[in-house]
C-alpha cells in the first residue's frame, strides 16, 4: 500500500509560485520544500493545500510542462533535481 499523499500548495511568497510535493503527510511535505531551501511562513505565505492532487487536478499548463514525477516522494514542482 503505497501512503504517499501529492500536495499542491498555492502561496503568496517567492512571486507566488505553488509547490508540488508528494510525501506522507502535509507536516513531511512542508520540511521537504523548507530542507530544498524554500523559507515558507505557513500562516502568512500558503494561501491553499489541495491534497490527493493529481496530473488532471492540476490547470497551470506551465506547472505541467515544467514537474517531477509525482508518485515519488519528494518536491515535483518547482523540480529542483531528479
Amino acid at each position: 500500500m503505497n501512503d504517499l499523499i501529492p500536495y499542491l500548495f498555492r502561496t503568496k511568497c517567492y512571486g507566488g509560485i505553488p509547490f508540488g510535493v508528494t510525501a506522507r503527510s502535509k507536516e513531511k511535505a512542508l520540511e521537504i520544500i523548507q530542507k530544498e531551501g524554500y523559507e515558507i511562513d505557513v500562516e502568512a505565505d500558503i494561501e491553499e493545500v489541495i491534497e490527493n492532487v493529481s496530473f488532471h487536478d492540476i490547470k497551470e499548463r506551465y506547472i505541467k510542462e515544467r514537474m517531477g514525477p509525482i508518485v515519488c516522494e519528494g518536491m515535483w514542482y518547482p523540480v529542483t533535481k531528479l
